[in-house]
């Protein structure tokens, strides 16, 4: 013992070898880990997800895709982290029907079977993306709002402060091709 960290290969003290830890997730280490399906997700920040923080909400639905037993990609390196991105950050208390995350996963999904158990954070649509098919910054050029029910359209990197967010609700994000 170094330190007061344990090493795995030290024997109990009736001479028996401690098996190893297992890592949390032994598949990471894998040469299976690299990406093998991208998929766009629409979800749904509504209700008291609307007051969750941009943060949080990517480390809500990370979780909550993990929990389903989505088998996502990891980058390499010291501190693996899901290949994943997300669209702008809405400002906290803007509700959203559509906000669409891009994910990596070393096989095929059946998201039928796939709910995020986050209040209000609900996964409407997951379609598969061709190999070619640019990052979703390039593909995002605007998204649909209503302002007290009035449609309006914000370019993508357009500010939002000048907004109340109890007036506003996203409908839609528009990506080229859409």
């Amino acid at each position: 013992e170094e330190l007061g960290v344990e090493r795995k290969d030290e024997a109990e003290e009736d001479g028996r070898i401690k098996p190893s830890l297992p890592s949390l997730n032994s598949e990471l280490s894998t040469t299976d880990s690299a990406p093998k399906v991208r998929y766009l997700l629409h979800v749904t920040k509504t209700g008291p997800a609307r007051w969750v923080s941009y943060r949080n909400y990517a480390n809500f639905v990370v979780e909550a895709l993990l929990r389903a037993g989505v088998p996502l990609s990891f980058t390499t390196g010291f501190n693996p982290r899901p290949i994943l991105h997300l669209g702008p950050a809405l400002p906290v208390g803007i509700a959203s029907r559509d906000e669409v995350v891009e994910i990596a996963c070393r096989r095929e999904v059946e998201w039928r079977e796939v709910t995020l158990g986050t209040p209000g954070i609900v996964l409407r649509h997951a379609e598969a993306l061709d190999q070619g098919t640019p990052a979703l910054s390039k593909r995002l050029t605007s998204s649909h709002f209503l302002l007290d029910g009035v449609p309006m359209e914000i370019l993508t990197g357009d500010s939002l402060k000048a907004h109340d967010p109890l007036r506003l609700e996203k409908v839609e994000s528009r990506l080229t091709g859409d």
